[in-house]
C-alpha cells in the first residue's frame, strides 16, 4: 500500500468511526451536482448503492489499477451500455466523495489531505474515463 493509499484508508476509517456509513450523504451531494445521474440511478435501492460505494472505497485504496484492468473494463462497459452513464458523471461523484469526507473530518482536514484525495480521485476518474468507448 502506497503512502497515498494509506492516507485514504486512514481517512475513511476516521469517517466511519465518526459518522458511520456516509453512503446516503455522498449520493445526496452527488445527485445535487449531477441530476442526470440521479435519473440514471433511480431504480437502484440502498443496498445496491451501498455495494457500489464499497467498490469505490476499495478502488480508492488500490495502488496499481493494472491489476483491476478486467474489472474496470467490465464495469465501465456495463455502466455505459446498460445505464447510459457518461464520463462526466464521475467528476461530480468524486467531488461528492471528497466533500463528504472533508465535512466529517472537520478541523482534521488539511491542505495535504485535500491534495491526496484530489490526486487519488483524479487518478481513479482518469482510469475510468479512458475505458469509455470513443465515438
Amino acid at each position: 500500500m502506497s503512502s497515498k493509499d494509506y492516507v485514504i484508508a486512514e481517512s475513511l476509517s476516521l469517517v466511519a468511526e465518526r459518522a458511520g456509513d456516509v453512503t446516503s450523504v455522498i449520493y445526496e451531494k452527488y445527485f445535487m451536482r449531477c441530476p442526470s445521474a440521479e435519473e440514471v440511478m433511480s431504480h437502484l435501492d440502498a443496498q445496491v448503492l451501498g455495494k457500489m460505494m464499497e467498490e469505490v472505497y476499495r478502488l480508492l485504496m488500490v495502488n496499481d489499477y493494472e491489476s483491476e484492468n478486467d474489472y474496470l473494463n467490465w464495469e465501465v462497459s456495463n455502466h455505459e451500455t446498460a445505464y447510459n452513464v457518461e464520463p462526466h458523471m464521475y467528476e461530480g461523484f468524486f467531488s461528492a466523495v471528497i466533500d463528504s469526507v472533508r465535512e466529517v473530518m472537520g478541523s482534521q482536514w488539511t491542505p495535504a489531505l485535500e491534495r491526496v484525495w484530489e490526486s487519488k480521485c483524479e487518478e481513479l476518474r482518469s482510469e475510468i474515463a479512458r475505458r469509455f468507448s470513443v465515438d
